[in-house]
């Protein structure tokens, strides 16, 4: 079971006793934010699951420890029935870059496999908490945590803290920000990554899955994350008939202008699916062209034996074509007519003299056609390299290739 992780940075501040909303629940009086997000969020952890609070020498004597006449934040957690989870963790603040990767390490090495990570960004100082949501992002893939929330309590939105403390106490309520929408915005980042940089469209669905929206666009979204991921299927896969026939990247247009439409996307969302669309219209509706635009693809982004193999089918689909009517004048069979094609395209001159092969009035009337002979050089150009690649073959004669 994934161990639930409460990460906060205390500040040295003199923090005025504030009521926080978060979401419909309002916290009891208190001076730290830290106090209401752990009596919201952390009432039923297990031993197993942490809440670290991450301070500075200075952070620590005046506000985690009791300072002056004033009860610090380590006292109040003391009372409460999850001070087993708390840890406080000294750490640097951050100025020069050697201290920055000292506060990585800090920071990074309590997090495990798998956590669930809950953030509170509500004191952290200067630029650590766009330090720590990069560090989060990079610890999603090293460590496999989720974000499941980033929060800031946004006290000065009731004034400054001489103004607050003018307020009856019951007057100041300050609401709890969720910001977790960056973490999205770093996986619509990745996502558009994956898809421009590298062809991978099957994280496009599974990115937009992971948001709340009305259950027709919900339902929207699954159709397309079902096709996506099947046409990216397709094209690992040279499942060259299935590209040939269009039918994946129509329905995904489908699906991607009825999202747009929709109006519930946001910004990156909407851009995403745009250039994946545009990524996507030069496929038809059945017919030939779509293995060469599968095959472009594939050469733009770096599927070589991809492309090598679907060379190979497109010549193939090609030949079965312009021979059709002469397949079915000769009555031969359609399951062997692919197989017949393979075998003129890509038999020797030697092993064609032995005349060694089934069908010979057919295959002897294939290889001798003109549309044979012009595809045959490239055609074992494809099946050489392909052959080289999924099979690791050497090139004794150029030890260099």
């Amino acid at each position: 079971m994934a161990r639930k992780v409460f990460i906060s940075f205390l500040g040295t501040n003199d923090y005025v006793a504030t009521h926080y909303q978060i979401g419909d629940a309002k916290s009891s009086l208190v001076r730290f934010v830290q106090e209401a997000l752990i009596d919201h969020l952390c009432v039923d952890w297990g031993q197993d699951d942490r809440i670290y609070i991450f301070l500075t020498e200075d952070a620590c004597r005046k506000n985690w420890l009791n300072y002056e006449n004033r009860i610090g934040l380590k006292e109040i957690l003391e009372r409460k029935k999850v001070w087993p989870l708390v840890e406080s963790v000294k750490i640097n603040e951050g100025i020069s870059e050697e201290e920055i990767w000292g506060l990585f390490n800090d920071i990074y090495s309590k997090l495990n496999e798998n956590d669930e990570v809950y953030f509170d960004i509500t004191h952290a100082f200067r630029s650590i908490p766009m330090f720590v949501t990069v560090l989060m992002n990079y610890a999603k893939f090293m460590k496999n945590i989720s974000v499941e929330s980033i929060l800031y309590g946004a006290f000065e939105k009731l004034g400054s803290a001489y103004e607050v403390r003018q307020l009856p106490e019951a007057d100041r309520i300050a609401p709890v920000i969720d910001l977790t929408s960056i973490v999205r915005l770093q996986n619509l980042t990745q996502t558009a990554s994956d898809v421009l940089n590298y062809g991978k469209i099957g994280t496009v669905g599974r990115t937009l899955s992971e948001s709340d929206y009305s259950p027709a666009v919900t339902n929207a979204i699954l159709q397309l994350k079902n096709t996506v991921e099947k046409l990216e299927e397709c094209i690992i896969l040279n499942r060259a008939r299935k590209l040939k026939s269009g039918e994946l990247t129509a329905n995904l247009q489908t699906n991607i202008k009825r999202l747009l439409s929709e109006g519930e996307l946001n910004k990156a969302e909407h851009e995403i699916l745009s250039r994946l669309y545009s990524m996507i219209s030069d496929f038809g509706k059945n017919h030939q062209k779509n293995l060469e635009v599968a095959i472009n693809w594939a050469l733009e982004f770096d599927m070589i034996p991809q492309a090598y193999t679907l060379g190979q089918e497109n010549i193939k689909e090609l030949c079965l074509k312009n021979f059709t009517n002469y397949f079915e004048d000769m009555e031969t069979p359609v399951g062997k007519r692919k197989t017949i094609v393979s075998g003129v395209l890509g038999i020797s001159e030697r092993e064609y003299d032995r005349r060694k092969f089934d069908e010979p009035e057919i295959f002897e009337e294939l290889f001798e056609s003109d549309l044979v002979q012009a595809l045959r050089p490239y055609y074992n150009v494809l099946k050489d390299n392909r052959n080289s690649l999924n099979h690791a073959k050497e090139n004794y004669d150029d030890p260099s290739k």
